[in-house]
């Protein structure tokens, strides 16, 4: 596995963050599929995230199912949201950029993302459409776009782990410790919300759902 450090930040999840190099033996451990789309990259940098994602994805799962790597199916939910077939109660997330590549797996739904610091976003007309209006405020006001990338990357991470679409990112507000957010099956659920250690260049956020409090 490329080289990476490796996190426990909440009770039952576990994060990898990774240097975005494709492995040695990648090869043995993705799809066909996989490495077709891996081939359509035109960035050969992202093209090395990818694989660097999928192949850590498929040895840790692997590692926890008792299967092989490129054995391992993967099926897709309403909004594109993947999960490991038949293995119900095994949640991940991955999210990769140039340089840098991000897995989660944990015992309930969860949420990842990784962004590239970059200059020349138009960040105010990203944040018009997908921010509410106190996170538009506040991001007006913020001094520098890392603060614009560190709430990305939480609402990122926050619809992710519901697994609805982007277009939800306007129902909530991600700034606070914990959001309650739709998930795909419409029901209103509880997540939380954390900024992790990223690597110089990088924003990274996770969202875990919250489990249910059991009623008195």
């Amino acid at each position: 596995m490329s080289a990476f450090q490796s996190s426990q930040p909440l009770p039952g999840v576990d994060v990898h963050v990774l240097d975005g190099l494709a492995p040695l033996d990648a090869g043995e451990l993705l799809s066909n599929d996989e490495t077709l789309r891996a081939s359509r990259l035109r960035d050969a940098g992202q093209a090395q995230a990818y694989v660097c994602a999928h192949a850590a994805l498929r040895r840790l799962i692997a590692a926890r199912t008792q299967r092989e790597p490129r054995e391992l199916r993967f099926s897709m939910g309403p909004h594109g949201k993947p999960a490991v077939e038949n293995a119900p109660d095994l949640h991940f997330s991955i999210s990769y950029r140039k340089g840098c590549a991000a897995v989660a797996i944990a015992q309930r739904p969860v949420g990842i993302d990784v962004e590239s610091l970059c200059a020349g976003v138009d960040t105010k007309g990203i944040a018009q459409r997908f921010f509410t209006p106190d996170e538009q405020a506040w991001i007006a006001q913020a001094e520098n776009q890392q603060a614009f990338y560190r709430l990305w990357t939480r609402k990122e991470a926050l619809v992710k782990a519901a697994g609805v679409g982007v277009d939800a990112m306007g129902r909530a507000g991600a700034r606070g410790d914990t959001a309650r957010l739709d998930d795909e099956q419409g029901r209103i659920r509880q997540y939380r919300i954390l900024q992790l250690d990223a690597p110089s260049g990088f924003a990274l956020a996770l969202a875990v759902e919250e489990p249910e409090k059991e009623s008195q």
